[in-house]
This record gives C-alpha cells, structure tokens and sequence, in this order.
C-alpha cells in the first residue's frame, strides 16, 4: 500500500480509500447509504457512498487526489469500478493489458544474479501500471523490430521512485522515456533480438506458439506455477481447455488460444508528438 486516507461521515461510520498500487484503490465503508448503477452488477459503472464520494468512469475529470507531500499530490483517474463485496469496491484507472504478462519476460534476462531483472526489479508491485506495444516514428525505430516494448509508470513523488527511476534507464534495452502527463511515464525498450519473431506471434495473441525461452521467461518472471493456468495456457492444456468449454457452454476449436486476444487498439502507442526526453 502506498498511502490512505480516512473519511469520517456524519453518522457515526466511515470511508476507507487505500492507495495500494500505481493503478488500484481499494474503498471499504460500514456505511450503508451506497448506490450503483447498474444496481446489481459486479463491475458498475457509477457509484455514490453516503453522498461524500462519487465515482463516474464516463467522467474523465473526477479524479481522487492523494497529497503525498508538502508540494505533491497523486492524482487517480478511475475508469474501472468492481464490487468486491458490501461495502468494498477496487477501483482502477487501467485494466491490466494481456501484454503486462508478456513483454516484460522479453527484458528479464540477466547474466548476474546481482542484477535480476525479475518483478521487483521492474517495480511491479508499485510503481508499474500496465506494458504496450509502441510503434515510433519510423527514424526513430530500432532496426529488426516494428515495435518496441513501452511500460507505463505512474511518477509517486517519494525518494524511492527517483532511484528506481535511475536504475531502470540502466537496463541495456532502455531507449528513452515518455511523459504522457504529470502522473504517468512511458518507458522504451528495444525487443531483444532473440525474441523479434515472438514479438510478432504474440501480437497475433498466438501464445502457444511463443519459443519454449519466453514461454520459460513467462512463467518465471510472472511467477506462474509451473502447473497453473499460465503455464497451461501456453501449451493448449486439454485439462483447461476443457474447463473453459465447460465455463462458457460451448466448444472450443483446436486452433483457438486459450487466453483473451490481445486488443491490438487498447495494447498499441503510437507515439506522436508526445515531450519525450533521450537519455544518452
């Protein structure tokens, strides 16, 4: 958790938000003065608790902010709201792109084991918001590869952040940052070249196809069980495919994937005339 704030109602109860990633907030309240539209879904689209707070993701001006410290606030633009429970709502500013489980095994090789380039590395667990494909400027793009791969930061204005700042331009597949606005960061890497070819197979979503190196990559960076959905998805297991036509009612060709495609709109940045700052 990053920080939280509590907010004390009039009758007696109160409203908890916890700020416990780059992208999610968690809100628990015991009151019971809550509405949501549409009443009983599981991922509404409006929320009203007890008339102190109103969440709207079609608003793209409501924001959360979290002064964090004397000249620094964080800001939260929620698009994504989910019931966890009564009372209990995650809220979110991006739904996890399919390329987060993906493209950041492309960088976690490493020749030391000083320098592991695992999820901690990458700030999963704080700072990262989500992992895109991006296309440049054709001048600007790497030679070999369409793409590179871009990870999106939310800037937390904490001394740790300017370190970890520091240490990912140290990666030796770093081209350069993007600001995309005053929260959040865009961060440029070459593909290395041992996985151009995945880089294409998985942008057609074809994940069992990937090299037997990412798909090792994947597990182990993600921390997937080697016996667990990912793993599974990635060989076709018949045990899950089985599961999901059992979920789903309905079969599954041999041909199709047993993961969600990647949305080619949602999961590419074209970068246009974004302020962008090179690093030599």
């Amino acid at each position: 958790m990053i920080t939280k704030q509590v907010i004390n109602l009039h009758i007696g109860k109160q409203i908890l938000l916890e700020v416990l990633d780059a992208r999610s907030i968690m809100l628990t309240t015991d009151s019971l003065l809550i509405t949501q539209y549409p009443i009983n879904s599981l991922k509404p689209l409006r929320i009203n608790v007890a008339s102190e707070i109103y969440v709207d993701t079609s608003n793209a001006f409501h924001k959360f902010i979290f002064p964090i410290t004397k000249d620094r606030n964080m800001s939260y633009e929620i698009r994504i709201i989910k019931r966890i429970d009564v009372g209990k709502y995650l809220l979110l500013t991006h739904e996890r792109t399919v390329c987060s489980y993906f493209l950041p095994a492309m960088l976690s090789d490493s020749t030391t084991k000083a320098n592991a380039y695992d999820r901690d590395w990458f700030g999963w667990t704080n700072y990262f918001m989500n992992a895109y494909f991006v296309m440049l400027p054709e001048e600007e793009r790497p030679n070999g590869s369409k793409y590179c791969i871009g990870l999106l930061y939310r800037f937390i204005p904490v001394e740790g952040f300017i370190e970890f700042e520091h240490r990912i331009k140290s990666h030796p597949m770093y081209l350069m940052n993007y600001e995309m606005d005053v929260d959040t960061t865009l961060m440029l890497f070459r593909v290395p070249k041992e996985y151009y070819k995945d880089e294409n197979i998985l942008f057609a979503s074809k994940y069992s196809e990937l090299s037997d190196k990412l798909k090792s990559k994947v597990l182990t960076f993600g921390k997937f069980a080697k016996d667990g959905d990912m793993a599974k998805i990635l060989c076709k297991d018949p045990r899950l495919k089985r599961q999901l036509e059992l979920d789903l009612r309905a079969e599954i060709g041999d041909n199709v994937e047993l993961l969600e495609r990647i949305d080619a709109v949602k999961e590419t940045i074209i970068i246009n005339n974004y302020a962008k700052s090179k690093d030599s």
